[in-house]
């Protein structure tokens, strides 16, 4: 869990090995949410946002 200041920085971030953005706009397909978090767990850990435009990380 993060505070908001935290939150900004992460979004300023590009996406990386452990940085996923994921517009999930109406919905997110539960298969695709355990292929992600499967993969970021096995790289090591790392952070999946959901609603955030993966290619100008704004809000959704």
């Amino acid at each position: 869990m993060c505070n908001w200041k935290e939150l900004i920085e992460i979004l300023k971030r590009p996406e990386s090995e452990n940085l996923e953005y994921k517009e999930a706009k109406n919905s997110f397909p539960y298969s695709e949410l355990r292929k992600y978090c499967s993969g970021i767990a096995n790289y090591g850990g790392g952070i999946l946002m959901l609603g955030v435009n993966e290619m100008i990380n704004v809000f959704l």
